[in-house]
């Protein structure tokens, strides 16, 4: 059975974690570098102590099983934490497979390449702005919101029912939200010379949300007959609404003013359209009342 050399091994090991790091997915992850290193150095220094003070293999095994469980429970909160535990647990696996000699050098000048080349891909080959894909998540975001109106009018026409059409038209308009949130968020973590209307970009996610709220607040009411009569009104008030987000979110895909679009509904009917009982129709008109400012944010955004 033919066995595998240490060098091999030790630079399989070195290389996994350089491409760990290639793979990172926005800029903002560039931060992760320094606590990856850190993390490394920390849990080589570890591993080694507890190998020169523990060589019995069980005793290793269970520090094995026992940074293995640090890592996961902390890798999404405490990275520098979960990089050394994992390093730790792989320095010990190897010393138990008789494979570890070499390995702590080749793991620090493997992790200072890895990180290197990676720093240097982010930030000169391969920087993925979120500007350069701010116009598609906007558009989503509100081309989601107005196919979740629409579900949840017809849900107050036919009836509350959870099927299946709702239920993924609810989770896309939210999994929209969050992604735009994440961006923004993404954004600001990136040098200043590459943010396009940053505070634009800030408004519009917050009316975003906002017509999000107001349309989430008519889907958990839907099943309630005190929310008014479902008249033309309405019915008029929520089309005007659904196909106005849908022109906005035309007009971000296309880099286009949203006057310039065919077909563009009409304004907002006013107040009195709505019959004093209806709060159903009032709830429409709060979230309709945001389509001018969402407008005004869109043309920004598309300005050259």
């Amino acid at each position: 059975m033919p066995v595998l050399s240490s060098r091999f091994d030790t630079s399989m090991f070195g290389h996994f974690k350089g491409n760990a790091v290639l793979i990172s997915t926005g800029y903002g992850e560039i931060s992760g570098l320094g606590q990856r290193a850190v993390g490394t150095v920390l849990g080589l220094a570890v591993g080694w102590a507890l190998i020169r003070l523990f060589p019995e293999p069980v005793l290793q095994s269970v520090f094995v099983v026992a940074a293995g469980a640090l890592f996961f429970g902390t890798r999404q909160t405490r990275y520098v934490l979960a990089t050394g535990a994992v390093t730790t647990l792989l320095l010990l696996n190897f010393h138990q497979l008789g494979m570890g000699q070499g390995v702590i050098p080749a793991r620090l000048l493997d992790t200072a390449i890895g990180s290197g080349i990676a720093g240097l891909a982010a930030w000169l080959l391969l920087p993925n702005w979120q500007a350069r894909q701010w116009h598609r998540l906007a558009a989503q975001a509100l081309k989601t919101q107005a196919a979740y109106l629409r579900e949840v009018v017809a849900q107050y026409q036919s009836g509350k029912q959870d099927h299946l059409r709702y239920r993924i038209a609810r989770r896309d308009a939210h999994n929209a939200d969050a992604a735009l949130s994440n961006a923004l968020a993404a954004m600001l973590k990136e040098p200043q010379r590459v943010r396009r209307h940053e505070a634009t970009s800030g408004r519009f996610v917050l009316l975003a949300h906002i017509s999000l709220n107001y349309i989430s607040a008519l889907g958990a009411h839907r099943g309630d007959a005190d929310l008014g009569p479902l008249d033309t009104a309405t019915l008029h008030t929520a089309a005007t609404l659904a196909t106005e987000l849908e022109q906005l979110a035309q007009a971000l895909q296309q880099r286009a003013d949203p006057a310039t679009l065919a077909a563009c509904p009409p304004g907002t009917p006013p107040d009195s359209a709505c019959p004093l009982d209806s709060l159903l129709c009032s709830q429409l008109q709060l979230a309709a009342r945001l389509l001018p400012e969402l407008r005004a944010q869109v043309q920004t955004l598309n300005a050259r």
